[in-house]
């Protein structure tokens, strides 16, 4: 390997825009490829396994997950961000991001049990957390080479790579589930993720690690990648924070269809939120120095973002309880009972998550830190003291659960507030400007979904149900997502 391997090419440089609609292309296709298959595996593991197992996995995978954000730790975000990465650093860092994630794991298992014992009084869950805790290691020894794919700009190695990992994990999901596995099926799936990166990535990335390391050589990378690994720690605390609240408040099996539900709400638009994020970031970090340049594309990432997700999400909103009447025994159907509170919640959380990406890209993921806490902080304090008094009020499990719901949208409000303040040192940012972002995704939203009233509404005269009515609402989202990419070109929107 050359010190040319490290960087992308010339052409790739002209145009960041260009270089993010790449991303968009090629993180969207494997995005769409791996959320299909994370969805119809869910679905029929569904099939199979209990809501109890469906709390117990969701603990575990979501422990595991915490335990993920310390991945490399954050070295490999570093080398797409750093400016001057040579050759032999790159060897130094993989053995560092490598021996990292054994050492980590180890450490971090150890708190597994008073997690699984003194928290959730659970014997059943330790071995689940202990086993998920290992996905670290594979995900880690994977980093260096995913993220020096990234540094080259090459996208659509990242999303084949994207793609095999998610088929593989999906189709050992299912297989376990078929046979007999219970919630090990999908903590071993999501445990084997790891595993399938790393074959796929050292098969793409044309990168063999030499027996080279220098902790010099690693230093001003770990000083980058701690930052980042605690901002990514905040991060995921907030994406998880609520199954171990909802999990100790209600048990595992409120938890179980709690988690289908989210999921359900959360997946697509968060989805695509990280292939925004994953596109623009190494774009970001090329532009940080240019306040106009940056704030023009950050801009226009929100404006993405917001119509990404709102596509989804009045499908969603429509269809959930035909989804759910798919399985027959209707156990999961009391997850329409919070749908719509969860979808507005997913199209407001996906616009805040792309600060941290900003704060990282500039090279202040310290600033990331500082949010995460906030959010988790606020979260924590309003999720306990809403769920505690709900019980007083004589709120069921759904009640209470709709009202957390309703709430968490209102703490984006603060939450914004504080973004702003952080994000007005990089970019030129405002209220007015953040709605001119996102006005003509809430007009797309407004109009879609006031013409998926009427078929929802008469659903029960439609024959072939559930079928015909899907057909309907599909039909319905893209004519009127045609008729928004045409109005925007014509500049009319």
């Amino acid at each position: 390997m050359t010190q040319d391997d490290l960087e992308p090419r010339q052409e790739k440089l002209v145009d960041p825009k260009k270089n993010i609609r790449s991303g968009f292309k090629w993180m969207g296709i494997a995005s769409a490829l791996a959320q299909g298959l994370d969805a119809i595996s869910l679905f029929i593991v569904m099939l199979f396994i209990s809501k109890e197992d469906m709390g117990q996995a969701t603990l575990a995978v979501s422990y595991a997950a915490c335990v993920e954000a310390f991945c490399a730790c954050g070295v490999g975000k570093a080398l797409v961000q750093d400016d001057k990465l040579s050759v032999d650093e790159l060897h130094s860092l993989f053995w560092f991001a490598t021996a990292s994630g054994v050492a980590i794991s180890l450490l971090l298992a150890l708190l597994a049990l008073p997690a699984a014992i003194l928290i959730f009084h659970s014997d059943a869950l330790l071995p689940l957390m202990l086993v998920g805790v290992t996905k670290l290691i594979f995900v880690s020894t994977a980093n260096v080479p995913i993220q020096l794919i990234n540094r080259r700009l090459e996208y659509n190695k990242i999303s084949i790579i994207q793609t095999v990992a998610t088929l593989g994990s999906s189709l050992l999901k299912i297989g376990f589930a078929a046979l007999g596995f219970g919630a090990w099926s999908l903590v071993l799936a999501n445990t084997s993720y790891g595993f399938f990166q790393i074959a796929s990535a050292f098969a793409l990335a044309h990168y063999i690690p030499k027996f080279h390391f220098k902790w010099t050589e690693c230093r001003r990378f770990v000083h980058f990648g701690i930052k980042f690994c605690v901002s990514s720690l905040g991060e995921v605390l907030n994406k998880n924070l609520h199954y171990f609240i909802v999990g100790k408040f209600f048990g595992e099996g409120v938890l179980g269809l709690y988690r289908v539900g989210y999921e359900l709400a959360m997946t697509p638009a968060l989805a695509l939120l990280n292939v925004v994020n994953q596109s623009s970031y190494p774009v970001f970090s090329r532009v940080k120095d240019n306040r106009q340049k940056l704030s023009e594309l950050f801009s226009w990432n929100q404006s993405n973002i917001a119509i990404f997700s709102a596509v989804p999400i009045v499908f969603i909103c429509f269809c959930a309880s035909d989804i759910f009447s798919i399985i027959k025994d209707g156990k999961w159907m009391a997850a329409t009972d919070f749908i719509v509170f969860a979808l507005g919640v997913a199209f407001l959380k996906s616009l805040m998550q792309t600060f941290p990406e900003l704060y990282k890209a500039c090279g202040y993921p310290e600033y990331s830190i500082k949010a995460s806490v906030f959010e988790a902080a606020l979260i924590f304090v309003f999720f306990v003291a809403v769920l505690s008094l709900c019980p007083l009020f004589g709120l069921s499990n759904m009640a209470s659960l709709n009202v957390m719901f309703c709430t968490w949208m209102f703490l984006f409000i603060p939450l914004f507030m504080y973004h702003h303040r952080l994000a007005r040192q990089f970019i030129n940012i405002n209220f007015r400007s953040m709605l001119q972002s996102v006005n003509k995704a809430l007009l797309f939203l407004f109009v879609a979904a006031g013409l998926s009233f009427a078929p929802w509404y008469y659903e029960k005269s439609l024959p072939f149900l559930p079928w015909s009515h899907f057909a309907i609402e599909v039909v319905i989202v893209l004519v009127c997502l045609g008729v928004y990419v045409k109005l925007r070109r014509k500049r009319i929107l």
